[in-house]
């Protein structure tokens, strides 16, 4: 049995540095999807990785020091699978 952790970044940016901010989330290593919004946020992003560290690494050294960030909130999670299960999770890649 593996473990896969993963987050949902969502984020806020100045009005005027939306695109800019997607544009360059969107081309992150282990970033999986990014969705422009419409409500409290203006950005979502998925990660998922093998390793917790790397979710840290990605929040506070790649995302947070994007200019045009203003916040950020992020929702963890957690996925079991296993490279030998009839239906790894549908992200795995073996």
């Amino acid at each position: 049995m593996v473990i896969f952790a993963g987050a949902l970044f969502l984020i806020n940016t100045r009005s005027n540095a939306t695109k800019d901010v997607f544009d360059s989330i969107g081309n992150q290593k282990g970033i999986q999807k990014t969705e422009m919004l419409t409500g409290p946020h203006d950005i979502m992003a998925l990660a998922k990785t093998k390793d917790m560290r790397e979710i840290k690494h990605k929040l506070i050294r790649e995302i947070r020091s994007i200019k045009g960030v203003k916040k950020t909130i992020t929702c963890l999670f957690i996925e079991y699978g296993s490279c030998e299960a009839t239906t790894p999770p549908n992200w795995m890649k073996c």
